[in-house]
């Protein structure tokens, strides 16, 4: 399946907003452990959108890999 552009360039920004909600999921269990809060809920939270972000990385792989394939036809 060829790839488009403009598909790289959602799955790019799909990608910036993962790293964005990761960032600032680590922020919001950081604020927790210096204010003494349990930080299980978040600490899970932050696993999923770890594990998501990683997915969305490996979607932005696949899309460029199947453009360079496209290229060197």
């Amino acid at each position: 399946m060829a790839h488009t552009v403009a598909e790289l360039e959602v799955a790019n920004r799909h990608l910036a907003e993962g790293v964005r909600c990761v960032t600032e999921q680590r922020r919001r269990i950081a604020e927790q452990v210096r204010t003494g809060h349990d930080t299980g809920l978040s600490t899970r939270v932050l696993k999923t959108f770890e594990d998501t972000l990683q997915l969305l990385l490996e979607h932005r792989d696949i899309i460029l890999r199947d453009q360079a394939q496209n290229n060197d036809s």
